[in-house]
C-alpha cells in the first residue's frame, strides 16, 4: 500500500514539473524590444486600445508604431465610443495597430499563459503580451481591464517577477506572476483583479 502511494505521489510530482517546470534564476530584467513610449488610455474605457498600441510598441519599438488609439477604436467599434472591448475585439485592435508595420498574426486565448511561455515570449521573440484582468463577484467576471506585460526576472527563490504597464494611470507596476494570477497584488488600480485572458503576437 505504501509503495503504491509513493508511486502515485511521484507521478503527480512529475506531472506538475512537466506542466510548470521550475524557472532558472535570472537576476536582471529581461525586456521586450520596446521599453518606453507606452501610452495612457486616451479615454476612461480605452485600456484595451492603449494596451494594443503598447503591445505593438513592445514588439516593434516606439518610433515604428504610429496609429492612434482613436484610429484603432474607430476601426474596431465603428465610431469613437468610450467602451470596453471583448477579448476578440482586443485581438482585432492589436492586428489593426500593427498592420502598417508587419503582417505578424495575432492570437487570443481565453486562458492564461504559463510562466515558461511568457519567459519564452520575451527571450526568443522580444514581444510583450496583453493581459486581460478580471474582477469577480460570486465567481463570475463582472469587469475586465487590459494591461501590458513587457519584462520579467526570476529571483533567488525561483519566483517570477513581472513588469506591467497600467494604461489608466501610466504607472509601471512591479509584482509577481502568481499575485496577478490570483488577484493579490494589492495595487490601487488592479487590486484583486486576476489575470484570466491573453492577447499577443505569434512571433
Amino acid at each position: 500500500m505504501k509503495i503504491k502511494w509513493l508511486s502515485s505521489f511521484c507521478i503527480t510530482l512529475l506531472l506538475l514539473y512537466l506542466l510548470e517546470p521550475p524557472l532558472l534564476v535570472h537576476a536582471g530584467w529581461h525586456n521586450s524590444v520596446g521599453t518606453y513610449g507606452f501610452e495612457q488610455s486616451a479615454m476612461s474605457n480605452w485600456c484595451w486600445a492603449a494596451s494594443a498600441k503598447n503591445c505593438a510598441i513592445a514588439r516593434y519599438s516606439y518610433p515604428n508604431v504610429t496609429l492612434s488609439q482613436s484610429y484603432v477604436v474607430n476601426q474596431v467599434k465603428g465610431s469613437l465610443v468610450n467602451e470596453g472591448a471583448s477579448l476578440g475585439e482586443g485581438k482585432i485592435a492589436l492586428s489593426k495597430v500593427a498592420d502598417p508595420i508587419s503582417n505578424n498574426r495575432t492570437y487570443c486565448y481565453s486562458t492564461v499563459r504559463n510562466q515558461g511561455e511568457l519567459k519564452s515570449d520575451i527571450d526568443n521573440y522580444g514581444r510583450g503580451t496583453i493581459f486581460y484582468l478580471g474582477a469577480f463577484s460570486n465567481n463570475l467576471v463582472i469587469a475586465r481591464h487590459a494591461v501590458l506585460f513587457y519584462a520579467y526576472r526570476v529571483n533567488s527563490d525561483s519566483i517570477m517577477q513581472v513588469k506591467i504597464f497600467e494604461p489608466s494611470t501610466g504607472d509601471i507596476i512591479t509584482t509577481t506572476y502568481n499575485k496577478l494570477k490570483f488577484g493579490t497584488t494589492n495595487d490601487a488600480i488592479i487590486g484583486s483583479y486576476r489575470y484570466i485572458e491573453t492577447i499577443g503576437f505569434y512571433k
